[in-house]
């Protein structure tokens, strides 16, 4: 009767195992692998805009400028001479990006391949929750090589549970206070920095989940935060640390 009761003890426990690991293989996010430094990261900027006290966002400027993260300053500025920023106070600032990046780099021996082009979809919101929520990694053209050098390709970042809009937020978390003031003429700069250190990821075909991805594949995911942000308005200039900021999908 003991060794009954054990058997069917155990084979109790083992079936709620293997219902485990189902469940968590059916729900858990695609996992990671080790990522290496970015050496071209060109983003296209296409708005920058500002808050003001009664929370409506104002457009500054619509730059559609390009610049390479790695080797240029991301700065943008301009005199308010027209009065194209209403005068008034202002609480918060907000950066907006495409979210097609064009990235240049390698992980160990892999390297990015030129002319190709990868999809990352999912449901992450914040650069912060990153690796969490993505749900598959696509290509669309080659990505990946183990020769050398790395060469430019495509990363289309379509987070947020897909969501229509095609750019990517940086701003602070919170308002400022007190807040910038902006008056006719007033000289307005923004610029932010990101650490591209480890950005460039490869994925083994089949190593981060069941077909995914479909093949060797480079790909793209932004750091986790912004690693420091500047706001000038008149002369006076704010400065924002990492911890401060958020990357919105």
């Amino acid at each position: 009767m003991f060794t009954g009761d054990l058997r069917a003890k155990s084979w109790h426990e083992l079936k709620t195992l293997a219902l485990s690991l189902v469940f968590i293989f059916l729900f858990s996010e695609i996992p990671c692998q080790a990522a290496g430094p970015a050496s071209v990261c060109r983003v296209t900027i296409r708005s920058v805009e500002l808050k003001n006290t009664a929370a409506q966002w104002v457009t500054v400027i619509e730059p559609d400028k390009q610049v390479d993260l790695v080797n240029q300053e991301s700065t943008i500025y301009f005199f308010n001479n027209t009065n194209r920023v209403p005068p008034g106070k202002y609480v918060n600032f907000r950066v907006k990006i495409l979210e097609t990046i064009k990235v240049q780099g390698r992980d160990h021996a892999n390297r990015t391949k030129a002319g190709g082009i990868a999809v990352v979809t999912g449901r992450t919101v914040t650069a912060s929750e990153l690796p969490k929520g993505i749900a598959s990694i696509r290509e669309e053209a080659p990505t990946w090589k183990d020769e050398k050098p790395e060469e430019l390709m495509t990363v289309i970042l379509n987070l947020n549970n897909g969501d229509e809009d095609d750019t990517i937020s940086i701003m602070r978390k919170s308002d400022f206070d007190p807040p910038l003031e902006v008056k006719k003429g007033s000289f307005i700069s923004v610029r932010f920095d990101l650490n591209l250190d480890n950005v460039i990821y490869y994925g083994l075909k089949g190593s981060l989940a069941k077909g995914i991805p479909e093949k060797d594949t480079m790909y793209f995911l932004p750091p986790n935060q912004v690693e420091r942000a500047e706001v000038e308005v008149g002369g006076r200039k704010l400065i924002f640390e990492g911890r401060e900021l958020d990357l919105w999908f």
